[in-house]
């Protein structure tokens, strides 16, 4: 499936109006180049093919059978936590910015 069939990431679908070259490029954290190409179009469509890349992660987990709890089992909860605690220190506010959202009971739909 080509990049281009894809719908766009949530934090530019989402805005109103469609966002810039430098909002895209703040968006991926990355400088775009200078000068700027002719063809920006070109340029924009890369940097919102990029964001697509980072796309957000949704899992459902399932046990193994009811009771059933191995020894060995690793725990990402801590590390889930960390990682939204520090999404929400470098975008204090600012949802769209984030990085990583902990949504707790929800089903992700696309």
């Amino acid at each position: 499936m080509k990049l281009s069939a894809l719908p766009d990431a949530p934090p530019v679908e989402i805005r109103n109006p469609a966002p810039t070259l430098d909002e895209l490029a703040a968006l991926l954290d990355i400088k775009l180049p200078s000068p700027l190409p002719a063809n920006t179009a070109k340029l924009e469509q890369e940097l919102r093919n990029k964001l697509k890349l980072e796309a957000p992660l949704a899992v459902q987990a399932r046990s193994g059978h009811a009771g059933f709890f191995p020894l060995n089992k690793f725990s990402a909860t801590p590390l889930l936590i960390k990682a939204a605690r520090s999404a929400f220190s470098e975008a204090p506010g600012d949802d769209v910015r984030k990085r990583l959202m902990v949504v707790p009971r929800c089903h992700a739909m696309r």
